[in-house]
């Protein structure tokens, strides 16, 4: 995954020639060649093809809104050709573009993954965290003043607006986007609470154009895996700025980004653990499977959440970032980090392992190290090829999380890594949202 690929898009198929809806990629550029020509180009991708007045016309309709259908129907040219030919003639060019990547489909998105939300199953998996919920009902249950006005955001089933009505909130903004706001409506109503919780149905940065108020309190669970993944930061960011009195309460606070060096076995176990890939590299019922281990490093695009115990650890997490969010903006989610680690432990090394803690105020800390009991954001895997470390071995590791072009719910991230002997492995992650 070091290197773009051009490979076809994997959702394209025959069977969808006309219903995709076609954006542009956001990596696309326009540049004049030799002869005043223009070229399409998406570095990322490695794609650089012509674009005649056709093609322009093409891009100029792919808004993400409409049908490839409808966007070949605005074809005009070529003239001597029957509006049917047109648009048999512009759905040829969009498969190609497609193709090539200088075009995405919209359902593609990690945006589109926001109605998933809506499922009472994502939320019962939630709220059943204990470690989680327990956290945010402790802290809001310290924070919220009799009186106090409340704007939660992105509020799922309201349960933490029911908190915040608990600890004697008079009035609570539930602020959903996906259509479990018209249910938590209905849940709200169930518990007692609806003449104190109004449900807002909509996106928090167009809410706050239309509604004028202020509020002591705003809370949000808007915490993705290793925090980055799902992007909400800039819709809590917007209501903070818009709603959040001077000296107002966020929750949660702030953050704390925490990375170590994977083991891919545990201490004094004689085996690798097969929740890595480096399970490959060791020979199992007297067959070596080295291949595998070449095939999936190969197709290794990914960093992934999975359960982690203290005992994998090949050295002591080390601090990546620190954002304090009464003051943060999205951009400053983002980070560049340089650490030094030693092994405390011989072992071999799988990868780098990522966690976090949160700070939701009144001394309540989410905490979801190894170390402590697991919830369902887990830890966050970046894998490596595994190689034997000894004992006291020194590793340096530089991470870069940047937020992908286009979009804001899959971070990419950039790894290297340098050890003993001249050891080394530079990888990207989720590089395929650029």
């Amino acid at each position: 995954m070091n290197t773009p690929s051009t490979s076809p898009d994997p959702t394209t198929t025959d069977a969808d020639p006309a219903s995709w809806k076609p954006e542009l990629h956001p990596g696309l550029r326009m540049r004049y060649v030799t002869g005043g020509r223009l070229r399409a180009e998406v570095p990322q991708r490695g794609v650089s093809i012509p674009a005649p007045p056709e093609v322009q016309e093409l891009f100029a309709a792919c808004d993400g809104e409409r049908s490839a259908a409808e966007v070949a129907a605005t074809l005009t040219r070529p003239a001597e050709l029957s509006a049917p030919g047109r648009v048999a003639t512009g759905l040829a060019l969009l498969a190609t573009l497609r193709r090539q990547g200088v075009l995405r489909s919209v359902p593609e998105r990690p945006a589109e993954a926001s109605e998933g939300y809506a499922h009472p199953s994502i939320h019962r998996v939630m709220v059943g965290d204990r470690v989680r919920t327990d956290a945010f009902q402790q802290a809001l249950l310290a924070q919220v003043k009799e009186g106090d006005v409340v704007v939660d955001v992105g509020a799922g089933t309201g349960v933490l607006s029911l908190f915040s009505t608990q600890a004697g909130a008079s009035q609570v903004y539930a602020i959903e986007r996906s259509r479990l706001a018209k249910h938590a409506a209905a849940l709200i109503e169930h518990n007692g609470a609806s003449d104190r919780i109004e449900v807002l149905c909509g996106e928090a940065a167009e809410l706050c154009a239309e509604r004028e108020l202020q509020c002591d309190v705003l809370v949000s669970e808007w915490l993705g895996q290793f925090v980055l993944l799902e992007g909400m930061f800039g819709a809590v960011a917007a209501a903070r700025d818009a709603w959040l009195r001077p000296g107002g309460t966020m929750i949660p606070a702030g953050f704390e980004l925490f990375l170590a060096p994977l083991g891919a076995g545990r201490a004094g176990a004689p085996s690798l653990e097969f929740d890595t890939p480096a399970y490959w590299s060791q020979p199992d019922y007297g067959v070596s499977f080295d291949p595998l281990l070449e095939v999936e490093l190969d197709v290794l695009h990914r960093s992934i959440p999975a359960p982690i115990t203290g005992d994998r650890l090949l050295a002591p997490p080390q601090s990546a970032h620190v954002v304090d969010c009464h003051a943060a903006s999205l951009d400053d989610l983002y980070f560049k980090t340089e650490l030094t680690f030693r092994t405390t432990r011989a072992g071999t090394l799988a990868g780098f392992v990522g966690h976090f803690t949160s700070d939701l105020g009144a001394g309540v800390i989410l905490d979801t190290s190894p170390e402590s009991p697991q919830t369902h954001w887990e830890q966050h895997l970046f894998f490596l090829r595994p190689v034997r470390l000894e004992e006291g071995a020194e590793l340096t590791l530089r991470f870069e999380a940047r937020r992908a072009k286009g979009q804001d719910h899959t971070p990419v991230f950039e790894l290297e890594w340098e050890g003993p002997g001249g050891l080394r492995e530079r990888r990207f992650y989720n590089a395929d949202y650029e």
